[in-house]
């Protein structure tokens, strides 16, 4: 009996270990001098390389262009000089939970449709928090200034910032924010909608 027990409580878990853990992504593109730091470790990002919750990404020259794709189905775009921390990022049975920390520079995402109420997708720029469920949108903030935008390519996108004001990023606008605290809306030009689109 206690071997039959064994073996059914194996049956039953079995599939929920397979559907638990983290939510990992895979860099399609690297170019320029692009860091990967994973507790403390610092390593050359390559095409084909995975990184997961905790990691952190640098792009150190200014000419770099990095593409992640992660198993949720969502594409990170960064550009020079960013550098992003993998904060939240999990997966379960129920969800996908993504929060990245935009600790300077821009990124460009294009977010899949969130299947579940209880998945999430988040950008934190600065304390300024920003949440989609499947659009495209990008994001930049510089730490030296404390100031910031969140663009909408697609989609819905609303942010809240420190004053606890959520609004809702209108499409082919930017809302600007600094100190952590939203101070206009103005639309997107042709540089702004272009300036994520290599291939």
């Amino acid at each position: 009996m206690r071997y039959t027990l064994v073996t059914l409580m194996a049956a039953i878990l079995m599939p929920l270990a397979l559907w638990a853990g983290p939510q990992t992504a895979v860099f399609q593109q690297v170019e320029g001098r692009v860091q990967v730091v994973r507790h403390g470790d610092v390593k050359p990002a390559t095409a084909g390389m995975v990184v997961g919750q905790g990691d952190e990404i640098r792009c150190e020259s200014g000419s770099a262009r990095v593409i992640l794709k992660s198993d949720a189905g969502h594409e990170i775009r960064l550009k020079g000089k960013t550098r992003i921390g993998l904060k939240r990022f999990t997966k379960d049975k129920e969800s996908h939970q993504t929060l990245i920390d935009l600790i300077q520079g821009k990124i460009w995402m294009a977010v899949a449709k969130l299947r579940t109420p209880s998945s999430t997708f988040e950008v934190n720029a600065g304390g300024v928090i920003c949440g989609v469920r499947g659009t495209q949108f990008d994001a930049q903030f510089d730490g030296n200034k404390q100031k910031g935008r969140f663009g909408n390519h697609e989609g819905r996108v609303a942010f809240t910032d420190h004053m606890k004001m959520t609004m809702e990023v209108p499409l082919k606008h930017y809302c600007n924010f600094k100190n952590g605290v939203y101070t206009d809306t103005r639309p997107m030009d042709h540089g702004d909608l272009t300036e994520f689109n290599w291939k």
